[in-house]
């Protein structure tokens, strides 16, 4: 955001707290004034992204990727018994089984050693 554009916004602000109606004059025109503001910021924002494009790519990718409409969405899935499931909880319960056959609990272990020391030590 641009510095008139930054001032613009602050200036809305202290407007509508004097006033507190968006429907008074003041703030009427202040508001529009900031949307116009804005909308150069995001234009000239934009257009030094395209200029500098071949020397800043990840940038302009960045930008462009976060104004994508389209999210990837994690699918119907199948569990172990060949059924399919698309519910939010029940893929989560599938998740949840699948990766704690992958990881230990390691505070477990340890605490077993030590009580197999323990036991060797009496």
């Amino acid at each position: 955001m641009s510095y008139k554009a930054w001032k613009c916004v602050k200036k809305k602000s202290k407007v509508y707290v004097k006033y507190k109606d968006s429907k008074h004059p003041a703030f009427v025109d202040i508001s529009e004034k900031t949307k116009r503001e804005l909308k150069k910021a995001k234009f000239s924002f934009e257009k030094k992204l395209a200029e500098k494009i071949k020397g800043d790519t990840k940038s302009f990718f960045a930008h462009v990727r976060g104004k994508t409409k389209a999210r990837v969405l994690t699918g119907p899935l199948e569990d172990p018994n060949g059924n399919v499931i698309d519910g939010s909880k029940d893929m989560a319960e599938v998740f949840n089984e699948y990766f704690a056959t992958v990881f230990t609990n390691e505070v477990e272990a340890a605490y077993l050693r030590f009580r197999r020391l323990v036991m060797v030590l009496n």
